[in-house]
């Protein structure tokens, strides 16, 4: 399996066990069903190309640093990034937070409720009761500096 490619072909966990070891590796480009992406088919500006998530609900199967092979799910929105459902056009009275970043941003080994931006979120609503937030995962597995860069000149001031 190439990076940056995901296969869905159902093997079983003993195969896929099997897989992981004899590649030595234990990354999420390993991993099956899981992290479906679009590239090309998000393009503000002619030659400028990124890519996000494609909506869904997803399961991540890995091997942890023990050995283990453990299996979450997580949730793409309709707009291709980790987080609950927003709109694109912020409410007058909602704080906005976008986190940008790499797989450790996007937190593909974790539930939905155990990233770092629902840790945020919850800290936030935890700290601040009276305000409304909204905290939006733009993390995405291999991501660069650069990537980062187009997706926020390109789409994220818009929000």
């Amino acid at each position: 399996m190439k990076e940056g490619s995901i296969s869905s072909d159902g093997l079983s966990n003993q195969s896929f066990r099997s897989q992981v070891s004899k590649s030595g590796k234990h990354s999420s480009a390993m991993s099956q069903g899981v992290y479906v992406y679009k590239s090309k088919e998000y393009q503000p500006l002619k030659g400028v190309y990124y890519y996000k998530g494609v909506p869904g609900n997803y399961s991540h199967r890995f091997i942890d640093s023990k050995g283990e092979l453990k299996v979450t799910s997580y949730t793409i929105n309709s707009l291709g990034f980790r987080s609950s459902p927003f709109t694109p056009q912020k409410g007058k009275d909602i704080t906005r937070i976008i986190l940008t970043g790499g797989s450790s941003v996007m937190g593909l080994e974790n539930l939905d409720d155990q990233t770092l931006s629902s840790f945020l979120m919850n800290s936030l609503k935890s700290r601040y009761p009276v305000k409304n937030f909204e905290v939006i995962n733009a993390g995405f597995l291999g991501y660069s500096s650069n990537d980062i860069l187009t997706l926020v000149k390109h789409e994220l001031t818009k929000y």
